[in-house]
């Protein structure tokens, strides 16, 4: 396959999978080989976008820590993808219980379980994923984990209250 053949059907699902098999048996080294060497991960909770296999390899290594029953339904998990065999995504469920620290940004562990559902986005170059961007709702994990207070807990009324304090103090000192 060169360097401008796309991949198409069987041969994309296939990538997917195994990105999705390497970490269901917490195997970073797996997961990142259907990566392109300069693969650019981007995924919430993430400082920025990681650039190449090894950065990614090694934050998925944190990501194993954090959730050692990580677990991704591989029977959940539904590949779309273009026509002309150069981008995919996928739909899936991914569950664990946070017993270790969640690095970055250092979230110390909870003990909590979440079950979170997403997206993943594909780009594909030389028969292997060049772009990866995950999607989900970060704040609804955080909140399962226990990292973040719920919508009626008593720290965000708190929080609501602030905000609109701090909101009405600017109006009035624009107006001045």
């Amino acid at each position: 396959m060169t360097e401008q053949d796309p991949l198409v059907g069987e041969p994309v699902e296939a990538q997917v999978r195994t990105l999705f098999e390497g970490m269901n048996a917490h195997d970073a080294d797996a997961a990142v080989s259907v990566l392109t060497d300069d693969v650019v991960w981007q995924q919430p909770g993430l400082p920025g976008p990681l650039v190449g296999r090894a950065a990614t390899a090694d934050t998925l290594r944190e990501m194993f820590r954090a959730f050692p029953d990580l677990s991704i339904p591989l029977d959940d998990v539904v590949v779309y993808h273009a026509p002309d065999g150069t981008r995919a995504a996928s739909h899936w469920r991914v569950t664990g219980t946070m017993t270790g620290p969640l690095d970055p940004p250092g979230f110390a562990p909870t003990g909590r379980r979440s079950e979170v559902h997403g997206m993943c986005l594909y780009e594909f170059r030389g028969g292997r994923i060049a772009r990866h961007t995950m999607i989900y709702d970060s704040l609804d994990m955080l909140t399962q984990l226990g990292l973040m207070p719920g919508p009626d807990s008593l720290q965000t009324k708190a929080m609501v209250r602030f905000q609109r304090l701090t909101a009405k103090l600017r109006r009035r000192r624009r107006r001045r």
